[in-house]
């Protein structure tokens, strides 16, 4: 299995465990990779997990190996009935949290590092429906030829 792969993986096992028995704000009833349908009232709140890119950083000439940013951005998505800035706070509290975990997912990564945070209104603009949260999963790779 490719890194990319697994760390996708470790990320859905990881946010299926944000639930208030283990001591978070929420309790995620879906977590799913590139999900752009809209989603039932019944499985929110959702984690939607998306890797659109990862991209190599200049090559340090005495590394023997490649280091690779693995781009994330997260939608945090909120049921209508917490669809609250105060309630997409608390759900970057979760998502930190969740992270800190174990911000080396595995030992497959050198560290996770945080982009941005940005609460997301609903298509009416009336209410925060959740948030986005982008970070990068920075993973050393051997180049294909030496």
């Amino acid at each position: 299995m490719i890194l990319r792969r697994e760390l996708m993986n470790e990320q859905k096992d990881r946010f299926a465990t944000i639930t208030t028995a283990n001591g978070y704000n929420f309790t995620v009833k879906t977590v799913a990779e590139y999900q752009n349908t809209p989603l039932e009232d019944a499985k929110l709140p959702a984690i939607l997990i998306f890797d659109f890119d990862d991209t190599k950083r200049p090559d340090d000439p005495n590394s023997g190996a490649n280091t690779w940013d693995l781009n994330m951005t997260v939608d945090f998505v909120l049921n209508e009935a917490a669809q609250t800035s105060e309630n997409a706070d608390k759900a970057i509290e979760d998502f930190i949290r969740a992270v800190r975990v174990d911000p080396r997912w595995g030992q497959r990564a050198r560290r996770t590092e945080e982009v941005s945070y940005s609460k997301r209104l609903d298509p009416s603009g009336a209410r925060v429906a959740g948030v986005q949260i982008k970070y990068k999963i920075v993973t050393s790779r051997k180049p294909f030829t030496n």
